[in-house]
C-alpha cells in the first residue's frame, strides 16, 4: 500500500508515490535487507545470531544466499529480532524498492 505525497517544484507538482511502513507477516525481505537493517543497528553476525536464536553460520548463509534458503522460521526469527530492535521493513513498489529503515 502506498501514501501519495506531493513534492514542490518551481515548475510544477510532481507525485511521488513512498510506501507506507509494512508489519505484514507474508513480506519476504532478501539478503541485503537482512545485511542494511543489520548495520542500521551497527549489529555484527554473533549479535543478530543471538538475537534471532540462531547460528553464526545460519545468518551468514540468510546473507549471502537469501533467507528464502533458509527454513520460514529461522527468517521469521530474524524478521522479529530485527523489527524488535527497531527495524521496519519496506515492501518494493512500482517506483521505490525494498528498503529497510528506523523506527521513530
Amino acid at each position: 500500500m502506498c501514501i501519495s505525497r506531493f513534492v514542490p517544484c518551481s515548475q510544477h507538482q510532481v507525485q511521488l508515490k513512498v510506501p507506507s511502513h509494512t508489519k505484514d507477516d507474508n513480506l519476504k525481505i532478501s539478503a541485503g535487507q537482512m545485511r542494511a537493517a543489520r548495520g542500521l543497528l551497527d549489529w555484527n553476525g554473533p549479535k543478530l545470531a543471538e538475537a534471532s536464536g540462531l547460528s553464526l553460520h545460519t545468518i551468514r548463509r540468510m546473507e549471502t544466499l537469501g533467507p528464502e534458503r533458509s527454513t520460514a522460521a529461522n527468517a521469521q526469527a530474524v524478521r522479529r529480532a530485527l523489527e524488535d530492535a527497531g527495524i521496519v521493513f519496506q515492501a518494493e513498489d512500482d517506483f521505490l524498492g525494498a528498503g529497510v529503515r528506523l523506527k521513530k
